[in-house]
C-alpha cells in the first residue's frame, strides 16, 4: 500500500541519514574528502591549459601556429607543462595533501609528516630503468596511483602518531627553540615510518608486484565497478 511504501522511504531515510552522519565525522572520511577537495582546483587550472593545448578546432591550431612561426606541437608542448606539473603527477600531490590533513586533524607536526609521507610514497614508487638511468615516470605517480597515495598518506601519519605518543624521540633541552628541536624530535617516529614503508617495498619485490598495482587490483578496482 501507498502508507507501507511511505513509511518504508522514512525508516530508509532516517538509516541513510545516521550512516551519512557517521561517515562526515570520520577522521579518515574526512580526510580524504579535504585531501582531495584541496587538489581540485589544480585540476580545473591544469584542464584550461590542457584544452588550450588540444584545442578541438583545426583552423585555430593552424593560426597560433602562423603567428608564433612554429609547429603545433611545439606550443602544445609548452603548455602542457602545466598538465605535467598537476592533473600528471595526482598521486604526488594527493599524498601530500592527505598526510597534512590528517596531521592537522590529528594536531601533529604537519610539515616533518607531510615529508615523511612523501618519501614513504616515493619508497613505494616503481622506478624506470633507461640508458640514462633510474627515473621515476610520469605515470607511477599520476592520478591512476591515488589509491595507494591516500593509503600512504594515512598510515604514514598513524605509525608517525603512534611513535610519537609512545614518546619515542630525540628530546632536546627547553633553552632549544621549536624550530631546531622539532626536526629532531621527528626524527626517530619519521625512521620507523619510513623503515615500515622500505620493508613492505622489499616484499613487493620479491614477489615481482609493486604498491600501485597491488592496491588497485584489490582495493581501487571494486570501488571503480561500484562507482561505475
Amino acid at each position: 500500500s501507498e502508507n507501507t511504501n511511505m513509511k518504508f522511504k522514512d525508516r530508509l531515510q532516517r538509516n541513510l541519514s545516521k550512516f551519512a552522519a557517521k561517515m562526515g565525522s570520520n577522521i579518515y572520511v574526512t580526510t580524504i574528502r579535504d585531501a582531495m577537495l584541496a587538489y581540485v582546483p589544480f585540476t580545473f587550472i591544469a584542464s584550461i591549459f590542457l584544452i588550450l593545448a588540444c584545442f578541438p578546432i583545426e583552423g585555430v591550431n593552424n593560426f597560433i601556429s602562423s603567428v608564433l612561426h612554429c609547429e603545433a606541437a611545439v606550443w602544445q608542448g609548452k603548455l602542457l607543462y602545466v598538465y605535467n606539473a598537476s592533473i600528471a603527477i595526482g598521486g604526488l600531490l594527493v599524498v601530500v595533501t592527505s598526510s597534512h590533513t590528517l596531521a592537522e586533524k590529528l594536531k601533529l607536526n604537519q610539515l616533518q609528516i607531510t615529508v615523511t609521507a612523501l618519501i614513504s610514497y616515493l619508497i613505494l614508487t616503481p622506478l624506470t630503468t633507461s640508458e640514462a638511468g633510474d627515473a621515476i615516470s610520469l605515470t607511477s605517480v599520476s592520478a591512476q596511483s591515488m589509491f595507494c597515495a591516500i593509503l600512504v598518506g594515512i598510515f604514514a601519519t598513524k605509525i608517525y602518531q603512534f611513535i610519537d605518543s609512545k614518546n619515542i624521540k630525540i628530546k632536546m633541552p627547553s633553552s632549544v627553540p621549536p624550530a631546531v628541536s622539532a626536526p629532531f624530535e621527528s626524527l626517530i617516529p619519521s625512521l620507523l615510518s619510513i623503515t615500515v614503508f622500505w620493508i613492505v617495498r622489499i616484499i613487493l619485490d620479491a614477489f615481482g608486484t609493486d604498491a600501485v598495482s597491488l592496491i588497485n587490483n584489490t582495493l581501487g578496482l571494486p570501488l571503480i565497478l561500484v562507482g561505475g
